[in-house]
């Protein structure tokens, strides 16, 4: 009954046509009952109610949409990727406070993994190694940042990490090589 209509083709409401509609509504509504819910799935009641608004839909639409917003959920969590799981092949951060103490976080990967941390406020404290290492990708694994933020937003990003204050700051500078040969750098003086 479907194809002798043309489906897809709008000719304008007529009287075969809203005969189609409730014959598509009674069959969709058998078939419901028929079916015993196994899945338990919302989609497939989804799919199989017709708008109130006399379009023809036969619910493929949904589940296009249903399938386009996985699809989105999977781009939104590539970009939504931590630092360390993209993969960085440098990580640079030097911190200058208005105080005059200042921070300096290095992180390498070639191979072998190296990081340094140096903090200066009237003592200083250096951390290398394992140590160094384990703070730094703590603190990888929490950042995600990427090319599509803006400075303020990636500044941002990371002082609320490390629990600073852009108040507490003069000078930030981040420089990051990611594996893939993507670079990011972002610098700003108070």
């Amino acid at each position: 009954m479907l194809a002798a209509c043309g489906e897809g083709e709008d000719n304008g409401a007529t009287e075969g046509d809203t005969e189609q509609e409730i014959s598509e509504d009674v069959q969709t509504e058998e078939t419901d009952q028929e079916e015993p819910e196994e899945t338990g799935d919302v989609d497939d009641d989804e799919q199989t109610e017709s708008p109130d608004d006399g379009e023809e839909e036969n619910g493929d639409e949904e589940t296009t949409d249903d399938t386009n917003d996985a699809n989105g959920d999977e781009e939104e969590a590539s970009e939504d990727e931590s630092l360390l799981d993209r993969g960085i092949e440098e990580f640079d951060l030097d911190i200058e406070f208005t105080d005059g103490s200042e921070w300096e976080y290095e992180y390498e990967e070639n191979g072998d993994t190296e990081g340094e941390i140096e903090k200066e406020n009237g003592e200083e404290e250096e951390q290398e190694g394992e140590q160094a290492i384990s703070e730094l990708e703590d603190l990888l694994g929490s950042l995600y940042i990427n090319e599509d933020m803006s400075d303020d937003e990636i500044i941002d990003a990371v002082l609320e990490e490390l629990d600073i204050s852009r108040d507490e700051i003069d000078e930030f500078e981040l420089e990051i090589e990611f594996q893939d040969g993507t670079n990011l750098e972002v610098e700003l003086e108070q």
